[in-house]
């Protein structure tokens, strides 16, 4: 008896280091490729600390696998995680540096930073004439130069810059909005004016267009144009988040909360992802109706229960209730399904402070 149990043993430890040991190996010889395949279905899906994982195994692989460290950049940048998303970029560009789609992320990165950072105008334009210094005719890369000079107050040769742009391409969108804010700022109302709008009918689909297009009227006093466009585009695209909280918050200046809820409860009906859900709860909380809040949340978490950003925000609001318990779960849910998401860490933070402010006041309540 003691024998067949020592055989069987015996087999089970055989059959278990098979399992294990097939496992290392096909794990060991996957291939970069391989990691990145995987990495970008994670990708595409919105799984950003999955993709991460993956691509983070091809790099280990191949230090040099260009897509990978790409991708991974973008997953930072997606969760939102904007200090490893830009050290990404940089690694990857003392390997590529010439890499266009790079330099023009990262610049585009730096020009958004320049309002509250003015060292990183210079950084833009430099990576913008790193691409110009290859390819001269690069429309992305005249309009980042541009919108660069234009931070560092050369109005005139950021005027320069991107008429050059829209003569290549007459027809890009992004390059005419970029012409109209550098008229505005020229104080050219008049150019400016017909700037964004020839953005609008260059692609009457463009909502970019739109918005900028009714963000001049609002900036020059024209309500009456900035609230029919912005109507008649809401009209069109009923679930677009930029409209939507565009005209809300036209109507919330204007002293109409009413129509502004209506607006974004709108959006929520039409809407097929919670961001819209997310927009309407923060209109509740902002005026203090935190029971609105939560059951916005709700009923959106109902629709999609795996949105991390409704777990988040469903946090938020019971750590401002003083409700730690169901918050802490809403919080492990969200590390669970994205661990690399630095905002989830920030919650956990709050939970644990209001956590031992109610076992210190109980300590000192029982003393």
């Amino acid at each position: 008896m003691k024998k067949l149990f020592f055989i069987a043993v015996i087999l089970g430890t055989t059959v278990f280091v098979g399992i294990f040991g097939y496992s290392y190996i096909r794990l060991k010889n996957r291939t970069p490729e391989a990691y990145f395949e995987t990495g970008k279905k994670f990708y595409d899906q919105g799984k950003y600390s999955d993709a991460i994982l993956q691509f983070i195994n091809a790099i280990r692989r191949n230090d040099n696998d260009r897509d990978s460290r790409y991708y991974l950049a973008l997953s930072y940048l997606n969760l939102p995680d904007l200090t490893a998303g830009v050290n990404q970029l940089r690694k990857l560009l003392a390997i590529f540096p010439d890499d266009v789609e790079t330099n023009l992320k990262l610049g585009s990165i730096y020009l958004q930073q320049g309002p509250r950072n003015p060292l990183a105008y210079p950084e833009a334009q430099k990576l913008a004439e790193r691409v110009l210094d290859k390819n001269p005719q690069n429309v992305p890369a005249l309009i980042l130069k541009g919108n660069a000079l234009s931070g560092l107050k050369d109005l005139e040769g950021a005027k320069s810059v991107l008429e050059e742009a829209t003569r290549l391409d007459p027809k890009d969108v992004s390059v005419w909005i970029s012409l109209g804010s550098l008229n505005l700022q020229r104080k050219d109302l008049k150019e400016a004016e017909k700037a964004f709008l020839t953005a609008r009918s260059s692609d009457e689909t463009s909502k970019s267009a739109v918005v900028s297009l009714a963000s001049f009227y609002r900036l020059t006093g024209n309500s009456e144009k900035a609230e029919q466009i912005l109507k008649d585009a809401l009209a069109r695209f009923p679930a677009d988040r930029a409209i939507s909280n565009q005209l809300s918050d036209f109507y919330v200046r204007s002293g109409r909360s009413d129509d502004a809820e209506k607006v974004l409860r709108t959006a929520v009906a039409a809407g097929n992802d919670p961001i819209p859900a997310l927009d309407l709860a923060e209109f509740f909380s902002l005026r203090n109706r935190q029971e609105d809040a939560r059951k916005v949340l709700i009923e959106a978490k109902s629709k999609f229960p795996e949105s991390t950003e409704l777990a988040m925000k469903i946090a938020e609001n019971l750590l401002a209730n003083k409700e730690p318990q169901p918050a802490k779960q809403e919080i492990d849910r969200i590390l669970k399904a994205e661990p690399y998401n630095p905002a989830g860490y920030v919650l956990l933070g709050e939970y644990r402070q209001i956590v031992d402010l109610e076992a210190r006041f109980e300590a000192e309540h029982n003393d």
